[in-house]
């Protein structure tokens, strides 16, 4: 918020001819949000490829080829459609953005010129302009919520799914799997998919999203 003010004094008129009062408060109530977030998780962009590769050799130590097979479906599988996510929402988020500025200029125009507006009877050309642009805002925030929705869906079949291609690989391998190798493994599988599918993939959202805001 600092930062925005400082700049709004700073800018020369010129500059501000582009700038709406809705756009102003979007960048104040919504976009500065975006950088708190990306704060509290750019450290997993460090530590979890860090924790990734001790907990791959603590598994191949446990599972052998298995292991392998496993974390490989959760690096390369996994891994890849949380950067997909992170982009589509990154994009989501810019649309639905804009149309957030959009809505908020109609309606500080709406209360601006309540008068002049009520003289013409111009409410119902009004509230209709307000209402697509609300439906286009929310169309957007839908398909953002069907996306975390399946991103969240993916987060919780992924430990069973690894787990599932790594004990199967490592019966048919000719090994004895015995109930702690099993509690071991899953332990491993769980530290590490909440590290890498779940915080360092909202690490990439977050930043993702301000960057969006920073552009913005």
């Amino acid at each position: 918020l600092t930062v925005i003010h400082n700049r709004v004094l700073r800018i020369k008129a010129s500059g501000m001819a582009g700038a709406t009062t809705g756009h102003v408060v979007n960048l104040a109530s919504n976009d500065v949000e975006r950088f708190a977030m990306a704060s509290m998780f750019w450290p997993y962009l460090i530590f979890a490829p860090i924790e990734a590769l001790v907990v791959i050799v603590l598994l191949w130590f446990e599972l052998g080829y298995g292991a392998l097979a496993g974390l490989g479906i959760l690096i390369f599988i996994f891994l890849p459609l949380q950067f997909w996510f992170s982009s589509t929402y990154a994009k989501l988020r810019l649309r639905a953005a804009l149309h957030t500025d959009y809505r908020v200029k109609l309606m500080s125009e709406v209360i601006t010129g309540a008068r002049v507006m009520k003289c013409y009877a111009w409410e119902t050309a009004f509230v209709e302009r307000v209402s697509r642009v609300r439906e286009a805002e929310i169309k957007e925030i839908k398909r953002t919520a069907a996306l975390k929705g399946l991103n969240e869906g993916l987060y919780f079949a992924c430990p069973a799914i690894v787990g599932l291609v790594m004990f199967c690989i490592y019966i048919w391998s000719g090994n004895h799997l015995t109930p702690r190798k099993v509690f071991v493994a899953l332990t491993l599988i769980l530290i590490i998919q909440l590290d890498i599918t779940k915080f360092f993939a909202m690490a990439i959202k977050e930043s993702s999203e301000a960057v969006v805001a920073a552009d913005r």
